[in-house]
């Protein structure tokens, strides 16, 4: 936490001294993210608005799509998804008018899964399947795996167990396949809640 201020307080210094306005954006977005690690959103929030208009003050449309889903990601955390969403749409159309591949698909990604956290399965769906086609376009297959796991959550609620399991599956491939542990661990989590679900014992402590 102290370097991440020393290293705002330069980038602000910098800004004041140089007349750069985007050097205290960056500021304030290094500190929006050191506080949302901490757990504290409220000044995370603070700092990635202050932030957002800094950006919108002199026209960085990238720095305004990083902002808006940083804070979309903040009221997801704090469980307000109606202000989630409004920001990641948001962030969704300045990505999209940038022409920020990789920037739309995260977006996309977001909105599925607050429409997850929304029982809106058939939105989420959609969503995390533009997701998957944009990320094989870009091949980044983390991002592919991310989603597959999405639509094996939403087959799981509704109790399609079988096409969870599949979701599941292609996920735990490409996981392996780019050296994901991380992924590889969740994906076998998940594939071991169905088999639960199935009452499959013997495979779910395989």
């Amino acid at each position: 936490m102290k370097s991440t201020s020393v290293l705002a307080g330069k980038l602000h210094t910098y800004a004041t001294e140089n007349k750069y306005p985007k050097a205290n954006a960056a500021g304030y977005r290094i500190q929006g993210i050191s506080w949302s690690k901490q757990g504290n959103y409220a000044k995370s929030l603070s700092y990635f608005t202050q932030c957002l208009e800094i950006n919108r003050q002199v026209f960085d449309q990238k720095g305004i799509a990083g902002a808006l889903g940083n804070i979309g990601t903040i009221y997801m955390n704090q469980g307000d998804y109606a202000k989630a969403l409004d920001h990641f749409n948001q962030n969704l159309e300045m990505n999209k008018k940038i022409d920020n591949q990789r920037g739309i698909a995260t977006s996309l990604y977001n909105i599925g899964i607050i429409y997850l956290y929304q029982d809106n399965d058939l939105k989420a769906l959609d969503y995390f399947t533009q997701n998957i086609e944009i990320n094989k376009k870009t091949g980044y297959s983390k991002g592919i795996a991310g989603s597959l796991s999405g639509l094996g959550i939403i087959y799981k609620n509704q109790g399609n167990y079988v096409k969870a399991r599949e979701y599941y599956e292609r996920g735990l491939e490409i996981n392996k396949e780019i050296g994901d542990q991380r992924g590889i661990a969740i994906a076998l989590t998940n594939i071991g809640t169905v088999y639960i679900r199935q009452e499959n014992y013997p495979k779910a402590l395989d």
